[in-house]
């Protein structure tokens, strides 16, 4: 448990760390390979299944050293553990794919099965950078969230697979870790979304079971979902009663579904990108 909150130890799938063993690695190259993975697990979970496209300054952040860096990501996807967008080019050779004019490239996690585990890091601290965006709804945030608590306990449960966690896939215990830390210590980004006037925090990025060990002011941290909130509010402006029963009945994604024959979750991302 005290590692939880530990700035120089990351939690790791027990997969890794023994592949990284056989290998014969000295320390500081393991801790580069471990850096680097939890960094790729931290954008790949936020994407779902798409590529994660992460740009090579973030990685230099973590591993001064270019060579070192090239080959941590090189020996994880020869081992399983992660894959690179590739590209044919056009003498049939596979080379790892760059968005042009940007030093970005893809990345996909591969699922892990089996234990997670707490290891530490050679003659490494971890920062988590802080930034609130100069709104008053983004200062409140920072104030509201100063004073939310994580259960240490539950936490640990959660980020090691104990109890009635044991489901929870490897990258979301790994994910958990993260924002929990975030929360606990005060770090992480509050601001405006870019396209959309939503409010982005460690609270909203955080994993929904990271809340169940969440308190405010001693109590159960509580919320609720607005059923299809958006589709509804344009419903009503558009004074469309047909298209506002059927947000109301929660009806709208299945008739999504049915046209494009597709499945729930699949529908909800047509329909907002419609919106």
């Amino acid at each position: 448990m005290e590692r939880l909150f530990s700035n120089s130890a990351l939690l790791i799938p027990a997969k890794l760390h023994e592949a990284a063993l056989r290998e014969g690695f000295r320390p500081e190259r393991r801790t580069a390979i471990y850096l680097i993975y939890d960094l790729i697990v931290q954008k790949c979970t936020r994407m779902k299944a798409k590529w994660a496209f992460i740009c090579d300054r973030s990685f230099q952040k973590l591993v001064k050293n270019h060579t070192r860096k090239s080959t941590a990501k090189k020996w994880l996807e020869e081992n399983g553990f992660i894959q690179i967008k590739k590209w044919r080019s056009a003498d049939g050779t596979l080379k790892n794919s760059k968005i042009p004019g940007r030093q970005c490239q893809g990345y996909k996690l591969v699922e892990q099965k089996g234990e997670c585990i707490f290891v530490d890091l050679w003659e490494r601290k971890l920062s988590w950078p802080t930034f609130i965006e100069d709104d008053p709804f983004c200062q409140f945030t920072r104030m509201v969230l100063g004073q939310v608590e994580v259960d240490h306990s539950l936490a640990t449960q959660m980020c090691l697979g104990e109890a009635d966690f044991s489901s929870l896939p490897v990258a979301r215990r790994m994910a958990i870790l993260h924002w929990a830390r975030a929360l606990q210590l005060g770090h992480g980004s509050i601001r405006r979304g870019r396209r959309v006037n939503r409010l982005y925090s460690p609270w909203t990025s955080a994993p929904r079971e990271l809340r169940k060990a969440c308190f405010l002011a001693n109590e159960s941290i509580v919320s609720f979902d607005l059923q299809a909130s958006q589709p509804t509010l344009i419903g009503l402006l558009a004074e469309d009663d047909a298209f506002s029963q059927a947000c109301l009945n929660d009806e709208l994604y299945g008739h999504i579904g049915t046209v494009y024959s597709v499945e729930r979750e699949e529908a909800k991302q047509i329909g907002i990108a419609h919106v």
